[in-house]
């Protein structure tokens, strides 16, 4: 093989187990984190939903429109599912936002 496609080899297999090292290193030592919001006021939302004083939430993403998404988990018992109109629809990561109205 000549000496340039030894150098070639070489600089592959160098990008590999180097790039293969700072993701690991970035995992280990970087692990993820949540900015938590809780309300300090009762809140309405468009839909005359209320959420209140006290609720905790995830920032999902700062929007450059001038809002905030956050996010709400709602676990719902296995008991209760059946009290739910349900529906699919044909569109990944679907979300569906209600408004906060004061």
């Amino acid at each position: 093989m000549p000496k340039i496609g030894i150098a070639i080899v070489g600089f592959i297999i160098g990008l590999f187990v180097g790039t293969g090292g700072f993701v690991w290193l970035w995992v280990e030592f970087h692990p993820p984190s949540s900015e938590i919001w809780t309300s300090t006021i009762e809140m309405q939302l468009e839909n005359g939903a209320v959420i209140p004083v006290g609720s905790e939430f995830t920032v999902d993403q700062y929007m450059s429109e001038g809002f905030v998404r956050l996010e709400l988990a709602i676990n719902v018992e296995e008991e209760f599912t059946g009290r739910f109109k349900k529906r699919m629809e044909q569109v990944r990561g679907l979300t569906i936002p209600y408004w906060v109205r004061q």
